[in-house]
């Protein structure tokens, strides 16, 4: 077995923003409600 006892852990998707979100929690925060980046109806299927 090979590997890096060290290595970092996977970033969680969005876990910077979940945290940002507790931590500002009663303030007002952003959010984005549209998808942009994927322009066909798959791209938007798959990326849900």
């Amino acid at each position: 077995m090979v590997g890096d006892p060290k290595q970092l852990p996977p970033i969680d998707s969005g876990g910077i923003m979940r945290s940002l979100s507790e931590r500002l929690a009663g303030r007002a925060v952003s959010e984005l409600t549209i998808n942009h980046r994927q322009k066909t109806d798959w791209e938007k299927a798959a990326a849900e």
